[in-house]
């Protein structure tokens, strides 16, 4: 749906990292612009564990560029 739209955009994320290697309290610090981008951004955090124990926040950005 996004890609037939043309939604492009980056999404920064923030999120803590519990000692059993899940993502938690995850939050949209600045949105794409497009709530199925900022969904699908939760979406890949969450699924994307186990990550390794860290004890600060993390926060990266998510970018959905459309290629040709």
């Amino acid at each position: 749906m996004a890609k037939k739209r043309g939604m492009e955009g980056t999404v920064y994320v923030s999120f803590v990292i519990s000692s059993n290697g899940k993502a938690r309290n995850i939050e949209i610090l600045k949105s794409s612009g497009f709530r199925i981008l900022d969904a699908a951004t939760v979406k890949i955090v969450e699924k994307a564990g186990p990550y390794p124990h860290v004890t600060s926040k993390i926060e990266v950005p998510v970018a959905y560029k459309l290629r040709d």
